[in-house]
């Protein structure tokens, strides 16, 4: 699956059955591999770049399509380009909170 693809509530509900299953098993890794498919909600994803950093949401590996189709493609390298401007994580940490 793209990160570009928007995933169906029938999907979601899938996924989320078998990451239950791996974790009940004890399948730690696989737990989270899959459980990393599952798309953020666009909303949650706007606040965690907001609140983190692009860079710190690209290192997580975590889908973020359904934020893309929401704001558009490219808008995480965007807010990458606005990071750099930033002093340092705490200062980022302090507008986050205003």
């Amino acid at each position: 699956m793209s990160q570009a693809e928007t995933v169906s509530l029938h999907a979601h509900l899938t996924i989320g059955m078998q990451t239950i299953e791996l974790e009940r098993q004890g399948k730690l890794e696989e737990f989270q591999a899959l459980h990393h498919t599952m798309p953020l909600p666009a909303y949650l994803v706007k606040w965690a770049k907001k609140c983190f950093g692009a860079e710190v949401l690209i290192k997580t590996g975590w889908n973020w399509s359904e934020a893309e189709a929401e704001y558009g493609h490219g808008w995480l390298t965007k807010l990458k380009r606005q990071m750099n401007s930033f002093q340092n994580f705490e200062t980022m940490r302090i507008i986050c909170t205003l």
